[in-house]
């Protein structure tokens, strides 16, 4: 039975996954870099399952946090005192040029 885990990669019931496996770490075609870069990582209480994660956007600078634990989440901008998004702007790439 074939089956796909988190990062795309796919595997099959019963045998060794890096034997089936031939290509990319992507399912999507060819690998880019990533757009989105983790800043942040609190684990939850001991024993529990989950944390706190606050992902920046490499293109817009802008933050968001995502909550995870106990089977729920959620994901949500980072505003500052006006309502608005709070940036990273020494994460924001620059375009390549030509």
């Amino acid at each position: 039975m074939w089956g796909m885990d988190r990062t795309g990669r796919v595997w099959y019931h019963g045998g060794d996954p890096r034997e089936i496996w031939k290509g990319e770490d992507t399912m999507f075609g060819e690998k880019k870099e990533k757009r989105f870069v983790r800043t942040v990582h609190e684990i939850a209480d001991k024993g529990s399952v989950g944390g706190i994660f606050v992902y920046a956007d490499t293109e817009t600078g802008v933050q968001y946090i995502h909550i995870v634990g106990d089977g729920r989440g959620g994901l949500t901008v980072l505003v500052d005192r006006e309502g608005k998004p709070l940036l990273r702007e020494d994460l924001i790439k620059k375009p390549s040029e030509p």
